[in-house]
């Protein structure tokens, strides 16, 4: 079904305040610049708040992103919009990884939306997994399984989490 904003639910307009960022949503993280939609009601004290915060961003990356949120609506990389284009790249990199991690053994849980995921290393992990007796030699009384696992990682593989 796709994603569903939480403020288009009934009666949930005026609860609702949704707060993105041009760093999480176009990739430019150095911008440190986002917005807040919502009812005025609950705008209104975050506006009068806006002057007391330490960090402002410079007028020409403002007016630079309301451009890239206009570009954003229109047609982009096969897609009707960035948007519908960036959901597509979240989900194939999603299911790469997903396989990717399943292939390694690692389950994971399939989410429904976003790009986050958790895997289960627990098959991975002990002197019955498959790095044996490397377990054994990293693993420390009263450490949990994901800090012994990540050890052994390192020392068999050369990869740090």
């Amino acid at each position: 079904t796709g994603h569903v904003h939480f403020a288009t639910l009934p009666g949930m307009w005026d609860r609702t305040i949704t707060v993105s960022s041009a760093g999480k949503t176009f990739g430019i993280t150095g911008w440190q610049i986002g917005w807040a939609i919502g009812p005025s009601h609950w705008l209104q004290p975050i506006h009068s708040f806006m002057p007391n915060l330490q960090f402002c961003a410079p007028t020409l990356m403002q007016r630079a992103l309301c451009t890239v949120l206009q570009c954003a609506a229109e047609p982009y990389g096969g897609a009707p919009s960035y948007y519908e284009w960036l959901r597509q790249d979240y989900t194939r990199r999603r299911q790469l990884m997903a396989s990717a991690l399943e292939d390694a053994g690692v389950k994971t849980v399939q989410s429904q939306g976003g790009f986050f995921m958790l895997g289960d290393i627990g098959g991975l992990c002990g002197p019955k997994g498959p790095f044996g007796d490397a377990w054994a030699a990293n693993v420390r009384p009263d450490e949990l399984l994901d800090w012994t696992f990540c050890r052994v990682m390192a020392s068999e593989l050369g990869i740090v989490a």
